[in-house]
């Protein structure tokens, strides 16, 4: 699980998480240039034809053909239910750009960048490949229910990021992209923001409801899409909601519509008890175990034969800080502060710079240390805040 090369602070290198989580994140676009080996060895081309060789995973929802800003219809390419390769290979030489779902799990290197995505971000992941040809486009101007990042793995692409940046999209009539014919969607994308040209090792976020669209400008590319979205607060409402038939006053029947009186007394008397299941404990702990869960419940993998899954680890990095202080060290995560013997420094060092990691990668890295000694730190870690086990 541990990946130097996928942590999210190498993820988005040079610009610090702390810059990111204030400036950006929902805000604005961010190109972020790398070196062409930055993910070199997480993705390539031999996944990809792996991948796309496992002809029976494939449906219309996770195989796509876009030809010329138009989705190619999938009874075309799929005649008989699953992929004829003659015909998707007919495509591709006219220059359809491929689209694949579900990367996050297909291959271990784009599923490390998920898990770590998700870790920092605090929401499920889910990737799309995208396999393009020069001058060829793909989807017209749009925007994203998710925020987005890109990952540029072979070629180049150009993307245009214009002005406006729908509030807040979800999938709910009038609140996502399809809910807009082309024609309202050209008039509302306003002017170009920025041009940005993505080559190997860059990444590029682009918050969710900013318009944006990309070419390739290279005989081909490909890059991987990751869109990440947490509950959205109306989620919250909906939990409570689907619980309320637990409580008898939700249960009884309305009075009669005449009775006005009556029936004003029966909704204030709901609305009441509505407000106090909302701020209630045991509602907002139960939500926020939810959104954890969301977050880290596919990121565990198997290790067998030796231990199912193990025991996997989660580091509060984001606003967590290790100093010194006289002989000892402290560790603040948020408002808590805990102090650090000078022995388990060190190891509390590589859990903030691990953001993920396995107790048994924690004991391969500290094999002096001691298997108690470790399971003691954990449990310590635990109950400073800065580790959570899933």
């Amino acid at each position: 699980m541990y990946n130097p090369q996928t942590k999210f602070q190498n993820i988005i290198s040079p610009i610090r998480p702390d810059d990111f989580f204030q400036n950006y994140l929902g805000r604005k676009a961010l190109h972020i240039p790398g070196k062409p080996d930055k993910f070199s060895g997480l993705f390539d081309w031999a996944d990809v034809n792996r991948i796309i060789n496992t002809a029976n995973i494939w449906n219309a929802n996770s195989f796509k053909l876009i030809l010329d800003n138009e989705s190619v219809a999938p009874a075309e390419y799929m005649p008989q239910g699953f992929l004829n390769v003659r015909i998707v290979s007919d495509y591709i030489e006219k220059g359809a750009s491929v689209v694949l779902s579900g990367m996050e799990t297909y291959a271990e290197g784009s599923a490390a960048l998920a898990a770590s995505l998700q870790a920092a971000l605090g929401g499920y992941s889910q990737c799309n490949l995208y396999c393009s040809f020069q001058q060829h486009p793909g989807f017209l101007p749009h925007f994203d229910l998710m925020d987005v990042f890109v990952f540029q793995i072979d070629g180049e692409k150009d993307w245009d990021i214009f002005e406006t940046q729908f509030e807040n999209p979800m999938l709910k009539p009038g609140c996502h992209q399809m809910s807009f014919s082309r024609e309202q969607h050209a008039a509302n994308k306003g002017a170009i923001e920025k041009k940005v040209t993505m080559k190997p090792g860059d990444v590029l976020y682009i918050p969710k409801g900013k318009y944006h669209a990309a070419i390739a400008t290279s005989a081909h590319s490909l890059h991987l899409t990751y869109g990440i979205e947490p509950p959205r607060a109306l989620s919250f409402i909906e939990t409570v909601v689907d619980s309320l038939y637990k409580d008898p006053l939700f249960r009884q029947e309305m009075p009669h519509y005449d009775d006005k009186e009556a029936y004003t007394r029966t909704l204030d008397r709901l609305a009441e008890q509505l407000h106090a299941h909302m701020t209630g404990e045991e509602a907002r702990s139960r939500f926020r175990d939810g959104h954890r869960s969301l977050s880290l419940q596919n990121i565990a993998r198997f290790q067998l034969p030796d231990e199912g899954i193990g025991r996997n680890f989660r580091v509060r990095t984001h606003g967590s800080l290790l100093k010194r202080r006289g002989k000892n060290w402290q560790l603040k995560v948020a408002d808590r502060e805990t102090e650090i013997s000078p022995e388990n420094a060190t190891l509390v060092e590589w859990m903030l710079d691990s953001e993920l990691f396995t107790r048994a990668e924690l004991l391969n890295a500290f094999a002096t240390y001691g298997t108690n000694n470790c399971d003691t730190l954990l449990k310590l870690m635990g109950e400073a805040g800065l580790i959570s086990e899933f």
